[in-house]
């Protein structure tokens, strides 16, 4: 299992910063390792909207479905993984003077006989944390 936590301060307000993380479309813009974000059905970013996601993984694209599982404007947003992976995500935003503190945290697990990986994996995900971080920092200043 690998896991991952960084707070980031941004100008945008809360509001902002949750209208623009809760959209599944905007994903690729601040997260480098996702190539490509398809909804499944009807997604207007909202409880249980559903969407493809692939990422890129050492060269490979690895594809899971992305599921929408809690929302509180402005303050949180869950979403939870299937796929190749077994993910958790959990982003809280609070206000803080000129904007936002936003915490992003998640865990992923390797399914089956991969998960001999899950050391590598916890090393590869920092890395991978730390960018889709830099880019949330980048898109709301």
């Amino acid at each position: 299992m690998a896991q991952y936590s960084s707070v980031i301060k941004v100008d945008a307000s809360p509001a902002e910063a949750f209208a623009y993380l809760s959209d599944p479309a905007n994903r690729a813009e601040w997260d480098p390792s996702v190539r490509r974000v398809t909804p499944l059905g009807d997604a207007d970013a909202s409880v249980g909207d559903r969407y493809e996601i692939t990422v890129g993984f050492y060269g490979k694209a690895i594809d899971a479905t992305c599921e929408i599982v809690e929302l509180e404007a402005p303050t949180r947003i869950v979403l939870s993984t299937d796929g190749r992976v077994r993910g958790h995500e959990v982003i809280e935003i609070t206000p803080r003077d000129g904007g936002s503190s936003i915490r992003i945290g998640f865990e992923v697990k390797l399914k089956g006989a991969a998960r001999v990986l899950d050391r590598g994996l916890q090393l590869a995900y920092a890395g991978i944390g730390d960018n889709a971080a830099a880019g949330v920092k980048k898109q709301l200043g």
